[in-house]
């Protein structure tokens, strides 16, 4: 049951990516973002509207569906302190896949999987495992290591959040430098083979000033 060829996983994101054909509109980002601000997600919509993301977000240029992974507050605020602005910038495209995935496409997703990220040539490896709460199993939905702790908080037409346990950290290869405009992050070292569709583009995850306004979280 777990040996999957490629062929299949590759039709289901296809088929996720063109569900939808109508644009992100700035509306339906209003509504994930406020949904995001009150079940206590603050710092991540706030850094979506103070960088680059939103812009990234709004263009239709190579993505008109997406998947957010809302980090908590706490680990958030902590990068922003401790991280440079372009790895920060960096971090946060991690955050989002130009897929629409909600839980129940996760789940299906084939073991194992990956899947793509605005971040170039760096892709999430999804697991599913089983945890206990409040004394009943569930079956749970891990990216990279970090649980989905909150699945399905916010379902658009063309946009959803979920909110995660943890953070995700954008990481540079042995031989890019971080002030390189055409910096690559390393991707994450698993001996299994990857199943997505191809990259929706290689664009740099930043513009000018690093699209990072690193007093507006300080200031919340």
């Amino acid at each position: 049951m777990e040996n999957f060829s490629s062929k299949p996983t590759i039709v289901i994101l296809l088929l996720l990516t063109t569900v939808s054909t109508a644009d992100l509109t700035s509306k339906e980002l209003d509504a994930a973002i406020l949904v995001l601000q009150s079940r206590r997600y603050t710092l991540f919509p706030n850094a979506i509207s103070t960088s680059d993301l939103q812009v990234r977000l709004l263009s239709s240029q190579n993505s008109s569906i997406f998947t957010l992974f809302a980090p908590p507050d706490s680990l958030l605020f902590s990068l922003d302190l401790l991280s440079s602005a372009r790895l920060y910038t960096f971090s946060l495209f991690l955050h989002v896949s130009p897929h629409f995935l909600s839980s129940s496409d996760l789940l299906a997703l084939p073991r194992p999987a990956f899947i793509d990220t605005l971040l170039p040539n760096r892709r999430l490896f999804v697991e599913h495992a089983m945890s206990t709460r409040n004394g009943t199993a569930l079956l749970t939905v891990s990216v990279d290591g970090v649980v989905v702790s909150v699945p399905d908080l916010f379902l658009g037409s063309n946009i959803v959040v979920h909110g995660l346990d943890g953070i995700l950290v954008a990481r540079y290869g042995s031989l890019v430098s971080e002030g390189s405009d055409n910096a690559i992050a390393e991707p994450p070292k698993f001996p299994y083979q990857t199943y997505v569709c191809q990259p929706t583009g290689d664009f740099a995850p930043y513009g000018p000033g690093d699209g990072h306004n690193r007093n507006a979280n300080q200031e919340r």
